[in-house]
């Protein structure tokens, strides 16, 4: 019973939210040359807990070669499970990190972050040569 498992794991929402228990995974969806688009998920014991309310999601982004604490926001208001980070460079990695918000609660952890994931090249027109 999810109920019984979130007392015994989670004696506390203050506790999911710091322990990630409640960690948002990042799924890659497409890449173009300058934007990816990515799919937020929650762990199915939280979408099928009524009383937990994720209202948002924040996103944080970098390039896969800057250090590692240099994550920007790509948005900490996101109510849709699928975004697309735009205004990206062609042929460069990426990694990505998300976290959700309980309202009346506040935010939980930042999820993993993910496996570089790598814009596309641009495409050569038809009838061009390089």
């Amino acid at each position: 019973d999810i109920e019984r498992l979130l007392t015994h794991h989670c004696c506390s929402l203050s506790i999911c939210l710091s322990e990630n228990m409640m960690a948002v995974e990042i799924r890659f969806v497409k890449a173009g040359p300058s934007s990816i688009t990515l799919d937020l998920h929650v762990p199915a014991h939280l979408e099928a807990n009524k009383q937990l309310s994720i209202d948002k999601f924040e996103l944080q982004w970098r390039e896969a070669s800057s250090e590692p604490d240099e994550w920007a926001t790509a948005s900490s208001s996101l109510k849709l499970r699928r975004c697309t980070k735009g205004n990206l460079k062609a042929s460069t990695s990426y990694l990505f990190r998300a976290r959700a918000h309980v309202a009346g609660e506040g935010w939980a952890n930042f999820g993993p972050e993910t496996r570089p994931i790598r814009t596309t090249i641009p495409e050569v027109p038809d009838g061009c040569s390089e």
